[in-house]
């Protein structure tokens, strides 16, 4: 939780270093905050998958509760710093009229 709260605070200096590339390398730094996600998305089917049975993520809540809650902490916190620097991207590229994705002609005016 507290690298996710410090993601969310540094999102703004995150921009600002992203500012000038090219989008598509902006888009692949954001990849790894996706598999805390991903990860409790498929909590039920990854723990069915190495206990060779079917399983939901409510009875891996109910057999886990701690591995859980942990997984949707950290999916929590990393969908939070996604959106803050999404939204700090956005804003930068706005007020500005910053060069992220200009030579590619993503964001226009």
């Amino acid at each position: 939780m507290g690298l996710g709260v410090r993601g969310v605070l540094r999102a703004g200096r995150w921009a600002r270093r992203r500012e000038g590339r090219a989008w598509w390398w902006t888009v692949l730094r954001l990849l790894p905050l996706t598999l805390p996600v991903l990860t409790f998305a498929g909590l039920g089917s990854l723990l069915g998958l190495l206990m060779f049975r079917a399983g939901t993520l409510e009875q891996a809540a109910y057999a886990w509760p701690a591995l859980a809650v942990f997984a949707a902490g950290g999916a929590l916190a990393a969908g939070a710093a996604i959106v803050a620097r999404g939204v700090a991207l956005v804003r930068r590229v706005r007020r500005e009229g910053g060069a992220l994705g200009r030579a590619q002609g993503v964001f226009r005016k």
